[in-house]
């Protein structure tokens, strides 16, 4: 079965993989570890769950992901780079390139169109009389007097 989109965006061509795994499994062992400093702060229940899971999460008070990333390259740690980072990584720079948008454009075309608008409804609330003029009134902000 052919299974590609000729012509299309990043065709995907399956390819058929002939491969047994074949890796030992790994089993965290607390003795032979190669930095037992990086993990001598732990508790005995905290050591025993990395052992046990081969990994633990601890709560380090940090306010960004990123810092634990900095914090292991300044020490010359090796990093595992998990996907929920790289999926904070992103969150963080579209709302920073949202941001920037709102500031740069939205903002100004916001401000013409509240102009606008109040333009439109003073000059509604300043042609028209009686149930009609109350109704404009409604339309414009408090702090205009009604004989704007």
């Amino acid at each position: 079965m052919d299974t590609s989109r000729v012509g299309g965006f990043a065709d995907y061509v399956p390819v058929a993989v002939d491969v047994v795994p074949n890796a030992p499994a790994y089993v965290p062992d607390m003795d032979t570890i190669a930095n037992p400093d990086a993990v001598a702060w732990l508790s005995d229940v905290q050591k025993a769950a990395l052992e046990e899971n081969g990994f633990v999460v601890v709560p380090r008070g940090r306010e960004q992901i990123y810092q634990i990333y900095q914090q292991a390259d300044e020490a010359n740690i090796p990093a595992f780079v998990t996907a929920d980072s790289v999926l904070h990584a992103y969150h963080i720079l579209y709302d920073y390139s949202l941001r920037l948008a709102e500031m740069e454009h939205s903002i100004a075309d916001l401000e013409a169109l509240n102009a606008a608008l109040l333009a439109a409804a003073k000059a509604d609330y300043a042609a028209t009389d009686g149930p009609v003029k109350e109704a404009a009134w409604q339309n414009l902000p408090i702090s205009l007097s009604p004989s704007c």
